[in-house]
This record gives C-alpha cells, sequence and structure tokens, in this order.
C-alpha cells in the first residue's frame, strides 16, 4: 500500500509542478523552510550548514506570496488562501541573516491546513 501511496504522491507532485507552477513553488519553499528548521530530515542525516540559509530565503519567497495571494484572494483556491493567511499571521521576514532560529521552529507544511474543507 505504501507504494501505491508513493506512486499517486509523485504522479500529483508532478502533474502539479508543470500545470500550477505557483503552487509547485509555494509547495518546495514550505519544504524548505521545513528543513532549514530540521523539520522532515531522516534521523541518520545531519544539519546541513545551508539549510538555515535556503531556509529564511524560502521564508522571503512564503511571505511575499502571502502578500500576493491576501492581495487578490478572488484569483485563489480557498485552500491556498488559508495557507497564506497562516503564513501571514505566524511568520515575519528573520531579523538578519545571521538568524538561525526561523521564527520559533513552526512548519509550514500542512501544519493545521487540511486539503478538504
Amino acid at each position: 500500500m505504501e507504494t501505491v501511496v508513493v506512486a499517486v504522491r509523485t504522479l500529483v507532485e508532478e502533474f502539479t509542478r508543470y500545470s500550477r507552477q505557483d503552487l509547485w513553488e509555494e509547495f518546495m519553499a514550505a519544504e524548505i523552510y521545513d528543513r532549514g528548521i530540521g523539520i522532515g530530515l531522516p534521523e541518520e542525516y545531519g544539519f546541513s550548514a545551508w539549510d538555515p540559509v535556503r531556509g529564511r530565503e524560502a521564508l522571503s519567497d512564503l511571505i511575499k506570496r502571502s502578500v500576493a495571494v491576501l492581495a487578490n484572494q478572488s484569483d485563489y483556491s480557498q485552500y491556498t488562501i488559508k495557507f497564506a493567511t497562516h503564513c501571514d499571521e505566524h511568520f515575519h521576514p528573520p531579523k538578519s541573516s545571521t538568524t538561525t532560529n526561523l521564527d520559533g521552529g513552526a512548519s509550514l507544511c500542512f501544519e493545521g491546513l487540511s486539503v478538504a474543507e
């Protein structure tokens, strides 16, 4: 069953990557941010020195996207608006480029959000 789930997830990700570039970029930025604060790393892997740097860049991208989505809500799905609202309420640009704690370590990937409402 796990093989089927992985196969379906891969198909959906690849379809989204090419059909909805904006959602793909949002998804990738959320995953990069999570990795930047250590979420989703397998136990046997270490934390890269570049992970926090890339995480800060991804956070900046997500904040910009949130502003754009909330400014034009009629152009986006309810899920995207909910995600943007969550980002707007919980995340702010890092204070400096040397900050390693990315806003308390809360995960962006699907935290408190559901695709079906």
